[in-house]
Formats: C-alpha cells, sequence, structure tokens
C-alpha cells in the first residue's frame, strides 16, 4: 500500500513539473510591453524630463530597470500594475580594492569576484 501511495506522488510530480513561466521569452517581452505603458513609465518619464536626457537613454534606462524587476518578480506582479520601482546597486568591492585585488593576483580577480547585489523595490496599484 505504501509503494502505491509513493508512486502516486511520484506520477503527481511527474505531470506537475512545467515551469511556472514560459521558457521561449514570449512572457517576458509580453510582460516588457505592458511596463512600457504603466504608471511607472510615465512617471520616469516626468522625473528625467528635467535632466537633459535623451530618448534613447531614458529608454535604454526604463529597459533595464523593468527587466531587473522581472528577473526579481516573475509573474507576481503584472507588467502594467507597476507603480513605482527602484533598483539598487550594492558593490561588494570599492574601486581601490578591485584593482589591489586584481594587481597582487595578476588579473585572476576579475575571473572570479562575485556578483553586485542589486537590490529591487517595486510598489505597485
Amino acid at each position: 500500500m505504501l509503494k502505491k501511495f509513493a508512486g502516486r506522488s511520484q506520477q503527481a510530480t511527474d505531470k506537475d513539473s512545467t515551469p511556472l513561466l514560459p521558457t521561449d521569452g514570449k512572457h517576458k517581452q509580453d510582460w516588457l510591453a505592458a511596463a512600457a505603458g504603466s504608471e511607472c513609465a510615465t512617471n520616469l518619464d516626468n522625473l528625467l524630463k528635467g535632466l537633459g536626457r535623451t530618448p534613447q537613454e531614458v529608454g535604454y534606462f526604463k529597459l533595464e530597470t523593468w527587466a531587473k524587476v522581472y528577473d526579481a518578480l516573475g509573474a507576481e506582479v503584472e507588467g502594467d500594475d507597476l507603480a513605482r520601482a527602484l533598483v539598487v546597486r550594492n558593490e561588494k568591492f570599492g574601486m581601490k580594492t578591485t584593482c589591489f585585488l586584481a594587481l597582487i593576483t595578476l588579473g585572476l580577480f576579475f575571473c572570479f569576484r562575485p556578483r553586485d547585489d542589486d537590490t529591487v523595490l517595486v510598489l505597485t496599484k
């Protein structure tokens, strides 16, 4: 009886092992397109309007921000529900430390350097 129960649970996990998000990239493209029409996009345009940035720079900045938000949250929030988004990068090593470690290790530090931490804060509707 125990083997039958274990077999059924194994079959159930095999059937339900589909990923939560599609892996073809279409979902991410749709999400980014929805984020382009969100309240967050309007707020970023108004915020960056007076800084003298070109529309291409602003567009790249928004796309990079939304890509980080999508990577952190995925399908938990819809792209058009974004009200505010903030991405903060925390460097693990400063410029002087990086130069010193690269010099001491003859450049191998750049191959094995850990990634910087990204913090994502999102407000939705």
